[in-house]
Formats: C-alpha cells, structure tokens, sequence
C-alpha cells in the first residue's frame, strides 16, 4: 500500500533487518566521529560488546537482536580482540548504576547489605519492576533479583498515542490528513510512514512531555504548515490547539473501601509520604551506564550471560504441504489427496543464531513417516550441515545435494507403515546433540558434527 506521494505506507523490511539498518548507521557514526574508534584501535584493543534486554524479553526477541547487531558490524570481523558478547536486563544493569550513582558520586551509603530495594524502570515501550536485595556492598556491589519481574507495555509511546487519538479527534478527519496521511489505514500508526509534519509536531509535543510535573496547567503547541492558520473554535486559535489540564481523583468505594486505615494508607502511598524516592542524574541514561558497569565488573555479576553465535545451518528433508507463495511448481506431487512440495530442506538451526551459556537451545520437528511393510533392518534419516548466509542458503533438496554434507544418520527400527516421529535437536554451547522419539520413547540419541 502507497501513500498519496508514493511512499510506501509500511517498510518491506522485517523488524530485525530495520535494526540491523539503524545499528549499521550507529557503527558507521562512530568509526567517523569518535576518536579512538578507528580500526586501528579496533584492531589492538580487547573489547566486550554488552546488550540489555527488557526483563521478559523471549528467545526468538534475543535472538533477533543479536543477529542484527553481529551483522550491523559489531563482531570479530571489526574487532578481532573481541572477547565476549554478554545479556543483561535493562533492570539490573539500571539498578547497577543507581546504586553505584549514589554511593560514589553522591557519597549516600543508603543501602545496606541484606536490605531490599524496588527499582522502577519507566522507559518507552515498557514499564518493568524488579526487586533486588544487596548481597555485598564491599568490594564490589552485587545484587540477587527477588522474586518474579513483573512488566507492561505502557511506557511513554503510550502517552503519544493517546494524543493523537485526542488530536484527531479534535482537529477532525479532514484536517488530521494533512499530518498524518495514513491514519485510514488499517495498521499499527506507529509502524507506517511518519510525514515531516507529523515529525515537527511529535518532537514539539515530547518537549511539552519532558517538562510536565504535577504543578503543570495548560499546554499550547503549534501546528505546523498547512494548519499553521487554522481556527477552530473553543480548540484552535490561529494554529495553536490548547492541550487542557484535567484535575484527577481516586474514588474509593466498596465495603473495604470504608476501612480507615486502608484509606490513610492508600492516601500516604499516592503521596510518597513513606517511601523514599530517588532517582538519580540523567537517569535515563541509566540502563547504558549500567551496561559499561556491567561490561567491567563482568566477573561479578552472576546474571551477565555470555553468548556465542551458531556457527553452522542444520536442516532435515521432508514433503511439505505445497503453497504456491513459497515453492517451485516443478516440485508439486499429489499423495493421499493432498498436494506436497517434494523434498524441502526444513532448517531446524540457523548460521549466526544465539547461543547462550547455561541455556541450550531446543528445537523440535513432528513429522510423518512411511515405510514398506515387508523392510527390515533401518531407516536413514540423515540431518544436514550448510554453512552459507541465510540468503544463499538452498530451500530444495534437488538442486543441494553438492552444498549439504550430511551429518550421522541412525538407524530407526520399522514395525508399522506409517508413524508420527519427532526429531528433537540440542545446541548446549559447542555441543550438538539430536534425539528421535516415538510416542515419548526415545528410539535413538547421537551428538551431531558441529
């Protein structure tokens, strides 16, 4: 879908390959304005590369960062001395730095070994609360999380779409079009094309963001061009709209509602009156100053997980059921009613995935098999190794066989024509294992070339 001058309305790139687009500029940047960041440098200087993730980050959302930021430039190709690539949630290494902020610049030993401390981090996308109690104060700071994080998509972005459902709804929709053409497209607003008056006006509206406090009354913006005349009565004056200040309350009601005590303690709480607040200079650069600590006291901290990359695809052959999107005609057959696409490689492991210490990473395929009733002896089932980039890699069996090279295949005893197998395969750092099981038996196990 295009826009009225058009520009596409959504980015043909996947979300992992945006990344990748922004991290390469970010590297780019730097080996031209930072000194000291040339290759030279790069050459002779043991590095870490540390990447914070929010606290209920998956898998597939860790592995997606990683691969962007190896392919974006920070690898051992551009830093030959570079040890490790290390995780940590963006709680503790904010935590990290706050504690530290307050101990060495401010000279406030407020915490104290065996005490519990709440840390709230509010950032765009995201709000996270953890819990953490100070194991060790001396001579290096060590936390331990307690209990469960706990976290909601309600960051500030929140606050931007709220405002631009009240704009439009005040500006109306003929007016809305001109900042945002794409707003009548079934989508995710944030996700499209942002026009350059949507841009000005966003950036101006952060501005009023940053500096509102509780004290705040109304607030005025400008629009820009071509609503930089606009009069709407009671709304807009000659282009500035007024954001009015709404005055909030909290009504408690029900039969525990009526407890002295719990509103005097729901009354202190909304006032701070019992818990002591602090958040420290520039706090929101604390999640990055938190990283370099991290980076430095990496021996330390327990919850740092070291990483490594996947160094090689691993696939298996089957007949899928055929989609004219996705495979070559040449490869249609037709069994049981069903049309198949013969032979397709099914990548179970990927070149440049994550490969976290500690956490061996599983994956699973189901499938059917079929066989002669009257063989005997075993079934082959071979896993295959390719070492391409996922653009080059083959999809089709028929035109690999010279870019396989087949690992180990076992041996499956046959006692029926046809069977529901699962093949279950396991990358614990550098060790390659794959298991075949049949109704939870498992028939045989072997550890894979890797």
């Amino acid at each position: 879908m295009m826009t009225s001058n058009g520009v596409p309305a959504y980015s043909h790139k996947s979300p992992e390959e945006i990344v990748t687009d922004y991290l390469t500029r970010v590297f780019e940047y730097l080996d031209l304005t930072v000194s000291n960041f040339n290759e030279a440098f790069r050459r002779h200087t043991a590095t870490d590369v540390v990447v914070t993730v929010p606290t209920d980050w998956s898998y597939m959302a860790q592995n997606s960062t990683y691969r962007a930021l190896t392919k974006a430039g920070f690898n051992r190709a551009n830093f030959p001395r570079l040890q490790d690539i290390l995780f940590i949630t963006e709680s503790e290494a904010a935590a990290l730095y706050v504690a530290r902020y307050y101990r060495d610049e401010k000279g406030q030993e407020f915490l104290k070994e065996n005490q519990y401390f709440v840390l709230i981090d509010a950032g765009g996308g995201t709000v996270d609360i953890v819990s953490y109690q100070v194991k060790k104060l001396h001579p290096v700071l060590q936390l331990e999380q307690v209990g469960k994080p706990t976290g909601e998509k309600c960051g500030s972005i929140f606050i931007n779409r709220e405002f631009l459902k009240w704009l439009r709804k005040q500006l109306g929709e003929t007016n809305y079009r001109h900042l945002d053409p794409n707003f009548d497209i079934d989508k995710d607003a944030f996700h499209a094309s942002e026009s350059p008056a949507m841009r000005y006006l966003m950036e101006k509206f952060d501005e009023r963001k940053q500096n509102f406090d509780r004290h705040s009354r109304d607030l005025y913006l400008d629009l820009p061009e071509p609503l930089d005349n606009l009069t709407i009565p009671g709304i807009v004056n000659q282009g500035q709209i007024t954001i009015p200040s709404i005055q909030q309350n909290v009504f408690l009601v029900g039969g525990f509602g009526a407890s002295d005590y719990l509103q005097q303690q729901i009354e202190y709480t909304l006032k701070l009156w019992k818990i002591k607040f602090r958040t420290p200079k520039d706090s929101w650069t604390a999640v990055v100053q938190g990283a370099v600590v991290c980076g430095i006291e990496k021996n330390t901290i327990r919850n740092m997980k070291k990483t490594t990359n996947c160094r090689h695809s691993y696939a298996i052959c089957l007949d899928e059921l055929f989609s004219e999107s996705t495979h070559h005609d040449v490869d249609r057959i037709q069994a049981n009613g069903n049309t198949y696409a013969e032979s397709q490689l099914i990548w179970l492991l990927n070149k440049g995935d994550l490969v976290v210490a500690d956490e061996p990473r599983t994956v699973e395929r189901v499938f059917d098999i079929k066989f002669p009733k009257s063989r005997k002896g075993t079934i082959k089932f071979p896993i295959y190794r390719n070492s391409s980039d996922d653009e080059e890699r083959p999809t089709r069996f028929k035109n690999a066989k010279d870019e396989l090279e087949p690992e180990r295949g076992w041996g499956i005893n046959p006692t029926m024509c046809q069977t529901t197998l699962k093949l279950i395969m396991v990358l614990d750092w550098d060790v390659l294992c794959a298991s075949m099981e049949w109704k939870g038996i498992e028939l045989c196990k072997d550890n894979i070339e890797y």
